[in-house]
């Protein structure tokens, strides 16, 4: 089976709002922008401390809208003069023993016994590779296969990587 796509910075962007958007960060984000709108609304009084208050409010916005963003095109980038272009070709193998993935002149391969999980979502889907691996799918990118082919075949891989059960005694 082969999974190919065009990596863009839409594409990329849109991976990196919905990693934002999940668990720590998104509370991390809500607990700024309330912290900036109080030192916002504690500011209205002109006073020394004023020019604290709006400095601070004024980095929590910064923090929460847009270092994020400017952080995630700078990596862009620097993947993008890597890989020979603003826009290039991703291309995903299934082998026998492990998944492999070109991005320009790089190629790289994750072992199905590292296999952890699978994510579903209608327009994506994450291979969990261990902890901190992951590598995204999209469904209607397969040239040879389909994605229902491709999630039997990684089911029976993970399922042939784990260990068999320890007896009860």
């Amino acid at each position: 089976m082969r999974c190919e796509y065009t990596l863009s910075w839409p594409l990329y962007r849109g991976w990196v709002l919905r990693d934002r958007l999940r668990g720590g960060q998104l509370v991390l984000d809500v607990l700024l922008t309330l912290f900036g709108a109080v030192n916002l609304f504690l500011a209205i009084p002109f006073s020394l401390l004023t020019i604290t208050q709006l400095s601070l409010a004024a980095l929590c916005v910064y923090a929460v809208f847009f270092h994020w963003r400017i952080g995630a095109r700078n990596r862009y980038r620097q993947i993008a003069r890597s890989c020979g272009g603003e826009n290039w070709v991703r291309v995903i193998t299934f082998g026998e023993d492990a998944v492999t993935f070109t991005d320009g002149p790089f190629t790289n391969s994750l072992k199905y016994a590292r296999l952890t999980g699978i994510r579903e979502k209608p327009d994506q889907i994450t291979l969990l590779f261990g902890k901190k691996d992951r590598l995204i799918l999209l469904p209607n990118s397969f040239t040879r296969g389909s994605w229902p082919q491709c999630r039997e075949f990684l089911e029976r891989n993970m399922a042939k990587s784990k260990p068999p059960a320890k007896p009860e005694a």
